[in-house]
């Protein structure tokens, strides 16, 4: 990789549920839920659950008794001024954490079509697609609150590098809690 570029993550998961295989059977792609994260630490990513803005460790997914979630692993590459924007906005993020929250209405709102953005309210796609957005990361299609797992797979910029599940990739990448 040139000295010039830097990569962001992006983080496919497959949560199990009545709701993630709905979600499944109607957007027909295997993944429901996607983060966003840093090069430098391929355990830390950044998102939006029903708990509000989430940071992820990836081995916080291995629980003794639970099945492994499936997941897929994507990296973009970007200039290090890019990659600089879209640290800055996540730190931004990380710092307003407490006034952030999760919106059911504006994911409902998506799968109708209409892109519903509340203030400070997030779903975990309209968020990623946000900050790829205001870091002028690649191109989506459609508004940011429209955006759902696939949308990212389908980026000319994103790179498959990973498949699998959490489990395997913790092994794969050698992750740690201490990452």
């Amino acid at each position: 990789m040139a000295h010039s570029t830097r990569r962001i993550t992006l983080l496919m998961v497959r949560y199990p549920g009545f709701f993630a295989d709905t979600m499944i059977r109607c957007t027909q792609y295997g993944y429901t839920h996607v983060a966003v994260g840093l090069e430098e630490d391929l355990n830390t990513f950044y998102s939006f659950m029903k708990k509000g803005f989430v940071i992820e460790k990836v081995t916080k997914y291995l629980k003794p008794g639970r099945d492994p979630f499936p997941c897929a692993l994507y990296e973009i590459n970007v200039s290090k001024k890019v990659y600089r924007r879209v640290k800055k906005l996540l730190e931004g993020y990380v710092a307003r954490k407490k006034f952030l929250k999760y919106t059911h209405l504006s994911l409902f709102c998506c799968f109708l079509g209409i892109p519903w953005v509340l203030r400070n309210r997030y779903f975990c796609t309209q968020f990623v697609a946000e900050v790829l957005k205001r870091a002028n990361v690649g191109y989506l299609p459609k508004h940011h609150a429209l955006c759902l797992p696939k949308d990212f797979h389908n980026m000319p910029q994103t790179r498959l590098v990973f498949s699998g599940n959490t489990h395997s990739m913790v092994e794969h990448y050698r992750l740690t809690e201490f990452c």
